[in-house]
């Protein structure tokens, strides 16, 4: 199959639907594909030459722990990083896996909730917006707002949270956790629900 023939996985792209707004200025560390129109799609590797003492209006890393895994940093290192870089009155988004997932593999660039607030923090922004990924923050099939607790109990009860890539090993066995998971998440306090959720899209600000 030729590259023209591969349809693209418009998931990818979902995290632009709870980004604030079209600023004039836009640097996102993602493939350009999956990046808007109008912004300036950035390698991990390149990120270095495009910071600026002024700051950007809006920064985005939909997907933190690749794009820390590529940079050759830690995921709250690239964070930190990256708060720094917003300008007053601009925004940040990123999406991060969970470390406190109990489901979660192996690897590295997972944050805990904890962790993700207290690094935005030491850059001098404050987190505006939470988003609970599912099934995950790469491709997810749903962002659900953090606040209030019943828009996630209407994710839970109402729509299907298992969902795994047909590639992956042993999906049936995956699909039966999620669904474990997402069972005992619909019956758990909401503070539970949001520590141990699979992966998270965080929206944060600096003051003006």
């Amino acid at each position: 199959m030729t590259t023209a023939g591969v349809r693209r996985d418009a998931r990818s792209t979902t995290w632009q639907f709870v980004a604030p707004g079209q600023p004039t200025e836009f640097l996102v560390v993602a493939d350009p594909a999956d990046c808007p129109e109008g912004a300036l799609a950035v390698a991990p590797g390149d990120l270095s030459r495009h910071c600026r003492p002024t700051g950007w209006p809006a920064v985005a890393a939909p997907d933190l722990g690749t794009a820390s895994a590529q940079a050759g940093s830690g995921a709250a290192a690239l964070l930190e990083l990256l708060a720094h870089q917003v300008a007053a009155g601009g925004w940040l988004l990123v999406g991060v896996s969970n470390s406190w997932y109990p489901a979660r593999g192996g690897g590295s660039g997972r944050l805990s909730l904890a962790r993700i607030h207290h690094v935005v923090r030491r850059g001098g922004l404050h987190v505006d917006a939470l988003y609970v990924a599912l099934p995950d923050h790469r491709r997810p099939a749903v962002l659900a707002a953090s606040q209030p607790a019943r828009a996630l109990d209407e994710v839970l009860d109402r729509l299907p949270t298992s969902y795994v890539e047909a590639n992956v090993r042993w999906p049936r066995a995956r699909r039966r956790a999620r669904s474990l998971l997402a069972r005992a998440a619909s019956s758990a306090p909401h503070a539970v629900r949001l520590r141990f959720a699979p992966a998270y899209v965080v929206v944060a600000r600096r003051p003006a």
